[in-house]
């Protein structure tokens, strides 16, 4: 540590301020469209013009606008990655985590007591439309990056039929079925997240939605017959408790077919619980938006696996660094 990294993370919330701002009140949807001045930005979102002017002004020193001539518009970064909803877009991360804003606030209390304020933590399914909505999109966006990661991992591998355990949008399973050549993928969510993803599919990649079917439940609780040979539990482990964990792949190993494979995907951490970095900090994500749930190390994911039944589970790592074990 050092001055101006103390200072970084001293402010470092301003910059995700002035970014949630500008994708939240639709600014650079509006300057891809065309260059314009901060009192025509100002008059086209109903925005006060001083507000505007200083906001547009950071988000340019920020790198996210460009100014010539006092007219904006949107840096390459920015057009790829921060307008519209399509499968190169960021926005829905965006917007989740600016639903997290309040829950984040509200560490010193978390860590006091050990868990979120009742009716406070944002990655509750049923904590509104707008943040439902949010977190699927996020969950559709990254998975569209971490499913092809985990797929190229699965290059040589064949299967019939493919469930993909909580998958909201069923990123995971569409590149998985592709890559296998399975004929039937299968996405198990709760009701509201089935509707929301369903949703999302028909508005950024309908053609996909012939490419998937989506089945209502909880997974804790539903019943379902030994018919696939690949299960897919991607980024749900961090989430939940340690017994949860191994109640779940024990539900999963019970709905593979004979000589199926169980995929868990899911970020880790050192067994120090200190780096890496961003699995570090995700733990405390974690701590203030659920009520049990953390990022685990390598050996805890793999003992949880043989906890749940599994005998042969081998490691690999995804480009960016996320585990994936294939249990059996």
């Amino acid at each position: 540590m050092d001055q101006e990294r103390f200072f970084q993370v001293l402010r470092g919330y301003w910059e995700s301020a002035i970014l949630f701002t500008a994708v939240k009140l639709g600014i650079f949807d509006l300057l891809s469209k065309e260059e314009l001045s901060s009192e025509e930005v100002a008059k086209k979102l109903s925005l006060d013009p001083r507000g505007a002017e200083i906001l547009l002004n950071a988000l340019t020193s920020l790198g996210f606008l460009t100014k010539k001539k006092g007219r904006f518009s949107p840096s390459a970064f920015t057009r790829k990655h921060l307008t519209g909803r399509g499968g190169d877009s960021w926005t829905g991360f965006v917007l989740h985590n600016m639903d997290m804003w309040g829950s984040w606030g509200d560490l010193p209390y978390v860590v006091r007591k050990g868990k979120p304020r009742k009716g406070f933590a944002t990655l509750n399914y049923r904590t509104g439309r707008d943040s439902l909505r949010n977190f699927a999109l996020a969950m559709h966006q990254g998975g569209t990056r971490g499913g092809k990661e985990v797929a190229r991992l699965l290059e040589g591998m064949r299967a019939d039929s493919i469930l993909d355990v909580g998958g909201c949008t069923g990123r995971y399973a569409l590149f998985a079925k592709r890559v296998t050549g399975a004929g039937k993928a299968t996405v198990l969510d709760l009701p509201e997240m089935v509707r929301v993803a369903k949703r999302i599919i028909r508005e950024t990649a309908p053609d996909e939605a012939r490419e998937l079917r989506f089945l209502e439940g909880d997974f804790f609780s539903v019943s379902l017959p030994p018919e696939y040979d690949l299960v897919i539990v991607s980024n749900i482990l961090h989430s939940l408790d340690t017994s949860s964990c191994v109640d779940l792949l024990k539900k999963c190993r019970s709905w593979m077919k004979k000589g199926g494979t169980c995929i868990v995907h899911d970020l880790y951490v050192a067994p120090s619980g200190v780096t890496p970095e961003r699995a570090s900090l995700f733990a405390v994500n974690m701590l203030v938006n659920t009520e049990k749930g953390r990022v685990y190390s390598e050996r805890e994911m793999v003992t949880m696996a043989r906890d749940a039944g599994f005998r042969s589970i081998r490691r690999k790592k995804t480009s960016s660094g996320n585990l994936v074990l294939f249990c059996s």
